[in-house]
């Protein structure tokens, strides 16, 4: 043979090695597909007062021939249902002309910080199943008078609740939440 013949032959089986090979590497590839699943936690809290059974209720409490110098058993708490943890705010309102003001509570401040927008924010962080009180009673002033005599008034409570994971509030802010729109748990108690 020669040499050209044989350079073609070798040439040529070289190339067809090599096909043969790139084609059965081709039939030992193999694909793999990962789905990750995410599931998003919540923040969900329930509102609730002492009722006079003992029980917890989310409506508020009616309060009956009530006297000027009387302290009213009143303990609007706060209980995280979600899943997440949670900075709760608490706001408290009274009906326009009452003689009842913020003053008028005993708001643990070691707790509670009033903040100049009107909502009292909880100091600490709130887990899974915890409940807090905002208050325990309300003082009833001594200074109303017969102008008072078979009127009502509300006292409204508000609560509150953002995610504590990725939240950052400035305590030093008129708006420690930093104007964040939060969709409430509301109830209003006479």
């Amino acid at each position: 043979m020669n040499k050209k013949k044989l350079t073609s032959i070798i040439t040529a089986v070289t190339l067809c090695s090599i096909i043969v090979v790139g084609g059965t590497l081709a039939w030992f590839t193999d694909k793999g597909e990962a789905t990750n699943v995410v599931t998003f936690g919540n923040v969900n809290i329930k509102l609730e007062e002492t009722h006079e059974d003992g029980t917890m209720k989310e409506e508020g409490l009616i309060f009956k021939d009530i006297t000027p110098g009387s302290v009213i058993k009143k303990d609007p708490t706060i209980t995280n249902i979600g899943k997440n943890d949670c900075y709760i705010r608490a706001k408290v309102a009274f009906t326009e002309g009452a003689a009842i003001k913020l003053e008028n509570l005993d708001v643990d401040t070691s707790k509670w910080k009033l903040s100049k927008d009107g909502y009292y924010y909880y100091k600490e962080l709130v887990s899974k199943n915890d409940k807090i009180t905002l208050f325990n009673e309300v003082g009833i002033p001594s200074s109303i008078g017969n102008s008072a005599a078979n009127s009502t008034f509300n006292i409204s409570v508000e609560a509150e609740a953002i995610q504590s994971d990725n939240f950052k509030f400035d305590w030093n802010s008129e708006t420690p939440w930093g104007g964040t729109t939060i969709n409430a748990e509301t109830y209003v108690g006479s």
